[in-house]
Formats: structure tokens, sequence, C-alpha cells
């Protein structure tokens, strides 16, 4: 709320003046009306000033009313922190996340899966059964069908061939440990080791970590 407060003050002295002061949204004006012409008698004169002290007063305020909403407008903030990690066989690999809509929700929720790059091309699948939240799964190659479990894998494309490395209980299963799930946001950790059936060979994933937006 605003308030004007005018303030005449009558003098003899021979000049106009007059002094401002803001506290808050209060806005007081003192006005020395020092012509022997602006007596009470001369309403009209009276009824000019103070217009010409609204007109001005209206101006300062709406002025800084628009300059208060530039600066919320420019505190918005986008959240662009997205990102999906991960050492490969002790080397770093970083996951072409793109907008970062890389996880998606099915069977009611209960099943989260998690990927390094949109669609379905060749990468990481980390599957949630029986999804519940933030808390640690086991990685699993044969995950019971009633409990919190879940399994993993890594493709990669070696043309003309693909690798497809499993989760296996034969060597190190590993975890994955949802940190937080807020706002379609799943931010998250991951470690374990995959086995190859096709060749015999293993790759050993740690340092897994991820913060990924659910696509819709």
């Amino acid at each position: 709320m605003e308030l004007l407060v005018c303030v005449f003050l009558e003098s003899e002295t021979r000049f106009l003046e007059s002094e401002t002061s803001e506290n808050g949204n209060i806005y007081i004006f003192v006005i020395k009306v020092v012509d022997k012409h602006l007596k009470t008698n001369n309403m009209k004169k009276r009824i000019f000033f103070v217009m010409a002290i609204l007109t001005i007063v209206l101006g300062f305020t709406s002025c800084k009313k628009e300059t208060i909403d530039n600066n919320n407008n420019n505190n918005t903030t986008v959240d662009n922190n997205f990102y999906f990690n991960v050492k490969m066989d002790g080397e770093s690999f970083t996951g072409d996340i793109g907008d970062g809509k890389t996880i998606s929700r099915s069977h009611g929720g209960t099943l989260l899966t998690i990927k390094d790059k949109a669609g379905n091309n060749p990468g990481f699948f980390i599957n949630i059964l029986n999804y519940t939240g933030a808390k640690t799964y086991e990685i699993s190659s044969n995950p019971p069908s009633g409990g919190d479990a879940s399994n993993a894998s890594y493709s990669e494309v070696l043309t003309p061939v693909v690798w497809t490395y499993w989760s296996s209980d034969s060597i190190n299963p590993g975890t994955i440990t949802i940190i937080s799930d807020n706002n379609d946001i799943v931010e998250g950790t991951f470690s374990f080791d995959g086995y190859n059936p096709d060749n015999s060979t293993t790759k050993v994933f740690t340092e897994g970590k991820f913060r990924l937006k659910v696509n819709p």
C-alpha cells in the first residue's frame, strides 16, 4: 500500500521549494507555499500543485515497480545440471544424455529404467524392479520376483558386432543407490561388473553417478 502525504506551509519568502523523503512505500512531500497569491482563497492553484506532485509520485512508483519486476524475472533460473558418468575398466565415460530426459517410469512407477542416452541406442540400461524411491538396490542377473532388486547391462557397437555386458551373480553383482527422486529429477550412484557370454570377457563399472530427468 502506498501513502502520499502533502503538507502545505505558508510563508512570505519569495521562492518555491519542495522536499521529499521516502520510507518504504510512504512518500512525504513538504511544499512551502511562499507566494502571497497562493493563499487559501486560491484553490485552483493549490489543486494544480497537488496534481503535479501526484503525477511525479505515480511516475516514480511505476518505474520502481517495473524495476523490481524486471529483477524478479532476471532471477529465474533453469536447471540444466544433468549428467551420466562412470568409470569403465578405470577409464572415464560420459553418457550422451542430450536434454537429460533419459529415465522412464513404467508398470505404475514400480519399474525405473535409467539410460545414458535417449532412445534405444546401445549403451547402459539399468532397470530397478519393484522401485519404491530413494534407497539402495542390489543389481542381480536373476532378481527375485518379489524383492527389491535390479539388473544392468552395457552394450557397445564394434561393427558388425554388438557386445553386451550383463550384470551377473557369478561375479560382482553390484548396487545402485537412488539418492533423491524429486519433481521427476532422479539422482544416484551405481557400480557393477558386466559379463559378456559371447566372448567370456568382463568389464568393471565403478564410480557411476547420474542426475537425470524422467521422460514423461
